[in-house]
């Protein structure tokens, strides 16, 4: 009888230990499960396998950003969108950021198809609207002093000039200014 009881107390005193100490041997952290499910690795196809599983195990941390709001006008006067219709149709520009105080989030871009027009004597005018404007919604992240590409499809043929202004635009006021 005592015997059976100094076994069962030795033997819970030696499994307690264990199962606290498993915890000890699994990754913390994202990094830790990469270089331990790494080793050995030699396939592209289980380094991503174990690049899928560690991700599930720690998510990246969504970054906290102010919420948007519209910007004032002497913000949105220094946004400056260059750019216009490529072959296939499509309005390909870039915007670029002046201010230094504000990150835009979204704008709005304002864009006109043109034409050529020419003279009795065949010279070329400058651009003329033909159409009425359209307006397209654009959602961008542009921090202060920088310019992003931004692409959409328009519905108007491939290879006809457009001209794209921003209509309004949206961001944060930034706490540290450049």
């Amino acid at each position: 009888m005592y015997r059976m009881i100094a076994y069962s107390v030795l033997f819970s005193l030696v499994l307690i230990p264990i199962s606290a100490f498993s915890g000890w041997f699994t990754p913390s952290d994202y990094d830790e499960c990469i270089i331990g499910g790494m080793k050995g690795v030699q396939s592209d196809f289980a380094a991503r396998m174990v690049r899928q599983s560690c991700l599930e195990k720690f998510p990246p941390e969504k970054e906290e950003r102010p919420e948007s709001v519209e910007m004032p006008l002497e913000a949105a006067a220094k946004l400056s969108v260059l750019g216009g219709g490529d072959y296939f149709g499509d309005f390909v520009g870039t915007i670029y950021n002046g201010n230094s105080d504000w990150t835009v989030t979204e704008f709005t871009i304002s864009i006109l198809e043109l034409i050529v027009a020419r003279g009795s004597k065949g010279e070329i005018n400058p651009f003329e609207s033909v159409s009425e404007d359209r307006k397209y919604r654009i959602e961008i992240d542009v921090p202060p002093y920088t310019k992003r590409e931004f692409s959409l499809s328009v519905d108007w043929p491939g290879n006809v000039p457009y001209k794209g202004d921003v209509y309004e635009a949206r961001g944060y006021e930034n706490l540290y200014p450049r």
